[in-house]
């Protein structure tokens, strides 16, 4: 099966494993395995849902992404903020960025976060005082 087939229909079906595709596709293609969680409630936030997922749920929805060929998972030492020793920790890196990128660019869901997302992000390097917009805006 082919990335953009794969991808769509993960998307189709909506289970965690897109969502976190569409997660790795914002950032850039990498995260690590430990912030996947918090990405997912960022995005959860922008699109004002509140799904659930626990760790086990996404590190188990990131094994099925790495074993279809989407993702690979590396396991590396990180620095941590308080203690300043590294931890250990999975890089997850996504294989094609750029065919991921397209394959989604179909969908809404993708569309929309991306949108909040910039928008957020614009707004707050121009000072605005609402820097948090509603993806449901109807004055775009």
């Amino acid at each position: 099966m082919d990335l953009e087939a794969a991808v769509r229909r993960l998307c189709e079906e909506g289970g965690l494993e897109a969502d976190i595709l569409r997660v790795l596709a914002a950032q850039n293609g990498v995260s690590w395995g430990s912030e996947v969680s918090i990405d997912l409630v960022e995005m959860y936030d922008f699109l004002g849902t509140s799904p659930q997922a626990s760790e086990k749920d996404v590190e188990s929805a990131l094994k099925k992404l790495a074993s279809e060929g989407l993702v690979s998972l590396e396991k590396r030492k990180r620095g941590s903020g308080g203690s300043g020793e590294p931890v250990n920790d999975v890089l997850v890196s996504v294989n094609d960025l750029r065919g991921l990128r397209l394959a989604l660019a179909g969908d809404e869901v993708y569309r929309r976060y991306s949108y909040a997302r910039y928008t957020r992000i614009k707004d707050a390097l121009e000072g605005k005082s609402e820097a948090r917009r509603s993806v449901n805006r109807t004055d775009r």
